[in-house]
């Protein structure tokens, strides 16, 4: 009997990226292949946004508001952060 690579893993449903148990939004295929470099469970996801965005919020006020202003409109979204 054939399964899908996601069932064969275990990770059906556990991949930030995963679709309806088979389709991917990253792989330009839109198949998912089961482990892949791109594999991060929804809570790691979330995790390493928190990093980025502490990291922004590191940085000296002027650097941020250049950020801000370039790409998130002016929005510095490192202010909303979680302190691990």
């Amino acid at each position: 009997m054939y399964r899908h690579p996601s069932q064969r893993y275990g990770i059906e449903g556990q991949c930030f990226a995963n679709r309806n148990g088979t389709a991917c939004k990253i792989m330009q295929s839109g198949i998912c292949e089961g482990k892949c470099a791109f594999f991060k469970t929804r809570k790691e996801l979330k995790e390493g946004q928190n990093a980025a965005l502490l990291r922004l919020a590191s940085l000296p006020a002027e650097q941020r508001q250049y950020i801000a202003d370039t790409y998130f409109r002016g929005s510095q979204p490192w202010n909303r952060a979680v302190q691990p």
